[in-house]
């Protein structure tokens, strides 16, 4: 017995017409709807209700993203037209946000902006009332688990890239080769002492006798070119693109030997570059240390292939490189999805 999914994009803001049709994707057929922004609200509606009940789903898998339904995160009215559109459809939220202002160092006015989210947030699970709760980021199960009523869950999160490529990592004798790859995708935060990260890897370099090279595939234009003009300054070899296909940018990742994150560590769990670079067996040094909670969290399971800038040996790490022995797949995660929504104690009671 196979498993139909439909896809929906509900508040859509890279097309200006409705999207109905069949996608194809690894040989599989889904049902992809793309429902504009630009749409007045009764449309959407309308228009998501009349999909919903002609699929008929069994379970409805609600992707809770404030920032996607509103520019600020201020989703008033929301849960509203969620229980026009849902009905009595059975679902289950994936929360990827929560709100902002959960940084030690955020101002005043990004800390109120959270305050209301967070608010919102509470009122939106108390009118819609999911069948359970589930999250890919640890630090935000900590606060669900506290904060909710319903049953909540994690699920690992899977990388945004697909590997499309059959080549292997194998480890290497970092002190036997003469050039180092470091890649950096995705959003680059700037709260990160730049210069100390490359003065230290250039430091070890000459030590080894270690040349080193970054690629950066990243639109984030006034940290990219922070990154770009330090790295230059200490003579190392500098990359960047953008706007490449998954293709391009899995074959990069291949011909690379380790990723380079400024991703905050509390958070790290819910990037899904993270993801693409464990999946493509790179290990993943995070550096940005600066960047500190509000409220005290600690970390529960460590997460294979990542490694805490200043809490391991950089020159160890570079002489003999390791490829990430675990990482989560889209097999896998799906799996044990299907699992848990199958379990008629969540979905069906």
């Amino acid at each position: 017995m196979g498993i139909e999914c439909l896809l929906m994009s509900y508040n859509d803001y890279y097309l200006h017409n409705i999207f109905d049709d069949n996608l194809c994707f690894e040989g599989a057929l889904l049902k992809s709807i793309r429902i504009p922004n630009s749409l007045p609200s009764a449309d959407k509606i309308e228009y998501a209700r009349e999909s919903l009940l002609l699929f008929n789903p069994d379970l409805i898998s609600l992707q809770y993203v404030p920032s996607s339904y509103h520019s600020k995160g201020l989703h008033f009215g929301f849960a509203k037209q969620i229980n026009s559109i849902i009905g009595d459809f059975p679902f289950h939220l994936m929360v990827h946000e929560l709100w902002v202002g959960m940084g030690a160092r955020s101002s005043f006015k990004l800390k109120l902006r959270g305050a209301v989210q967070k608010q919102l947030f509470h009122s939106f699970l108390k009118a819609v009332k999911p069948k359970f709760v589930s999250t890919q980021c640890e630090y935000y199960l900590s606060i669900l688990n506290r904060s909710v009523r319903q049953s909540v869950f994690h699920f690992p999160l899977f990388g945004n890239i697909i590997n499309h490529n059959s080549l292997t990592k194998t480890n290497f004798e970092g002190s036997n080769k003469r050039v180092v790859k470091f890649v950096m995708f995705g959003h680059i935060f700037d709260t990160v002492d730049y210069y100390k990260v490359v003065h230290d890897i250039s430091k070890v370099g000459i030590e080894l006798n270690i040349d080193f090279q970054l690629t950066i595939i990243s639109s984030n234009n006034f940290s990219r070119d922070l990154w770009q003009d330090c790295w230059q300054s200490f003579g190392h070899k500098v990359n960047v693109l953008e706007n490449l296909s998954n293709e391009e940018i899995s074959r990069i990742f291949v011909n690379s030997d380790i990723g380079l994150s400024t991703y905050p560590f509390p958070l790290l769990d819910k990037s899904g570059s993270i993801a693409a670079l464990l999946e493509h067996q790179l290990p993943v040094i995070c550096v940005n240390r600066d960047w500190k909670l509000r409220e005290s969290f600690v970390r529960e399971d460590e997460i294979n292939g990542i490694y805490f800038w200043g809490e391991f040996s950089l020159s160890k790490f570079l002489q003999n490189i390791p490829a990430p022995s675990e990482f989560n797949s889209v097999d896998t995660i799906a799996e044990r999805y299907i699992e848990l929504m199958s379990t008629s104690d969540y979905v069906f009671s």
